[in-house]
């Protein structure tokens, strides 16, 4: 029995609203249109955090409630990870790799977790039945092991359609273990937001 789970993500956001709540940075982000952007960003981080830990501290073993729970936070995980970039962008603040102009390419390599994260939501979740290779690559089936679903994890069974390179593989996919990768990494993002936007104050402090 696992005990209920807390991350610092809820902390820090708190803290960068208190930021926005800056007069002069929230002038600013209206005269550029940002600042609804920005409340949008905010609100889903949030809300997907909450999603985040309800699934780390549930108990359900209903498998009509599993895969339910099971897709959503797989899903949370990449809108999560897509609202921190857009908050970044938004607020003209890059953070280690992530992009910050509408069609730059986030450099995935500086983030192998969170992109890990990613392709087992587009496996599992978001194309199981097709999903469609990557410069080139053949394309793959997937789908959850219903058996081996359980509050936490699964069994994932995948093959190729190659023909040269084909392939049968069934793997575990540690869901509480995504959720702990996400947590930590999206708040080391948030952390490096927060820091660049304390550095804004205290710049305009002391230029006042």
């Amino acid at each position: 029995m696992r005990g209920d789970v807390t991350t610092k993500v809820p902390g820090i956001l708190r803290r960068i609203r208190e930021l926005m709540g800056d007069e002069s940075r929230r002038k600013g982000l209206q005269r550029k249109a940002r600042w609804l952007h920005v409340c949008a960003c905010l609100d889903v981080i949030s809300d997907t955090e909450q999603a985040i830990l309800a699934y780390r501290n549930q108990r359900e073993e209903e498998h009509g409630v599993l895969y339910l729970t099971t897709y959503g936070v797989l899903q949370a995980f990449v809108t999560q990870q897509d609202a921190v970039g857009h908050l970044a962008a938004a607020l003209d603040h890059p953070i280690d790799g992530w992009p910050t102009k509408k069609g730059d390419r986030m450099n995935w390599g500086k983030h192998p977790l969170l992109r890990e994260i990613r392709t087992i939501r587009v496996r599992a979740a978001g194309h199981p039945s097709l999903t469609r290779g990557i410069n080139g690559q053949p394309a793959e089936y997937h789908f959850v092991v219903q058996q081996t679903l359980h509050a936490g994890y699964f069994e994932m069974q995948s093959w190729s359609a190659a023909k040269a390179k084909s392939y049968d593989e069934r793997r575990r996919v540690d869901v509480i273990k995504l959720a702990a990768d996400q947590q930590q990494c999206i708040g080391n993002l948030l952390q490096c937001l927060r820091d660049a936007l304390v550095g804004d104050a205290s710049s305009t402090s002391l230029s006042g």
